[in-house]
Order: C-alpha cells, then sequence, then structure tokens
C-alpha cells in the first residue's frame, strides 16, 4: 500500500515538473509587419515607441528600415500592433 502511494505521489511529481517545463519553454510566434513610410532612424524610433505602448507581453525583434519591416514576438495578436502603429501614423499590415 505504501509503494502504491509512492508511485502515484512520484507520478503527480513528474506530470507537474512536466506541464511546468512545456510551459516555459514555449515560445510564441514571430509576426512580421511591413510598415509604410519607415525610412529613417527617426521613424525606426517611433516605431520601437508606439510598439513599447501596446499592452502586451512583447519583444521587439528587428525593426529594418531597408526593407520596412518589423519583427515582433510575445503574446499579442498583429491586429494590436497594427492599431498601435497607427496611433503613431504609420500603416502597417502582416506580411506572410
Amino acid at each position: 500500500m505504501i509503494f502504491i502511494s509512492v508511485v502515484r505521489f512520484s507520478s503527480v511529481v513528474l506530470l507537474l515538473s512536466v506541464v511546468f517545463f512545456i510551459g516555459c519553454a514555449t515560445q510564441t510566434e514571430a509576426i512580421k509587419l511591413s510598415v509604410a513610410g519607415l525610412d529613417g532612424g527617426g521613424c525606426a524610433e517611433e516605431v520601437r515607441s508606439a510598439l513599447g505602448q501596446v499592452d502586451g507581453e512583447l519583444e521587439i525583434v528587428s525593426v529594418s528600415i531597408r526593407d520596412r519591416t518589423v519583427v515582433v514576438r510575445g503574446k499579442v495578436k498583429s491586429s494590436v500592433l497594427i492599431r498601435g502603429l497607427a496611433t503613431a501614423g504609420f500603416v502597417a499590415g502582416v506580411v506572410k
């Protein structure tokens, strides 16, 4: 009887450990947006600032003036990012 209880307890601990590990290891997908008007260093800073005001957990991976794109990774919808950029005067769309 004691052996069965120990085995059950160990199984529960193992299951919880796996769930915690998977939850921590899960990465969000990157979202690439094309940004019209992104044509200089000042604009890049404005884009970063606008995205910094967006509600949600996100990381700005890159801002490319040459390609006029921004790549963001986080727990936020692309529509929220696009609206955030629109408030700063930029027109953006998802690059697939």
